[in-house]
This record gives structure tokens, sequence and C-alpha cells, in this order.
């Protein structure tokens, strides 16, 4: 179960065409889930490989629950298309600096 919720508003990064926005982050016992959305208007094939977080100086990489069944975004979005989806992570502290969690995506 989720045990806190953050649900920024206007986090969205934007280069080249492509964008990706953060829409809630979520914090449960046993893993960080971060919903997202990907939109590739670039000029060329998206390849959305591993993903980031960091905290009190230890760095957590994305994982896979394939039991839990989350929608996952595809590693490859084609030139037009659209993407929402689950990043999930190794639980992390929810109390750690709520307003500044860095997150670093592909």
């Amino acid at each position: 179960p989720t045990t806190a919720t953050i649900t920024p508003e206007n986090l969205k990064q934007e280069k080249y065409g492509y964008s990706i926005s953060i829409d809630k982050i979520e914090f449960a016992e046993k893993e960080t889930r971060v919903y997202a959305t990907v939109q590739n208007n670039g000029k060329a094939l998206l390849h959305f490989g591993n993903s980031v977080i960091v905290q009190n100086g230890k760095q957590y990489n994305s994982t896979d629950n394939y039991e839990a069944d989350y929608d996952e975004i595809p590693y490859e979005i084609v030139k037009g298309v659209s993407s929402s989806g689950i990043i999930l992570f190794p639980a992390i502290s929810s109390h750690h600096n709520r307003n500044k969690i860095p997150l670093f995506l592909p």
C-alpha cells in the first residue's frame, strides 16, 4: 500500500522535441512508483532506458516488479507517440526533502 504521495504541478522537462512529465510519485514500504508520461515529438526514435533517483548520496536504479503488472513506458517510443506508465524504484524515504528529489531520466 501507498504510504505517501507527491503530486507535482507542471513538472515537465523538454528537449529537442522530446518531453517527460512527472504526474505523481507514490512511496510504499517496498518500492517507489513514479508515474510519468513521455512524448516523442522529436525527429527520431526515442530510447527510454534506465532511470535513477538520488537520495542522501545514494543512487537507486529503476527496477521491475513483474508480479504487480504495472503499466510500463516502452523502451522504444516512435516519433509522434506518447506513452504513460510507472517507473519503479526501490523504496526511498518520503520524508527527505519532498520538494527536491533528484530524478535522472534517459
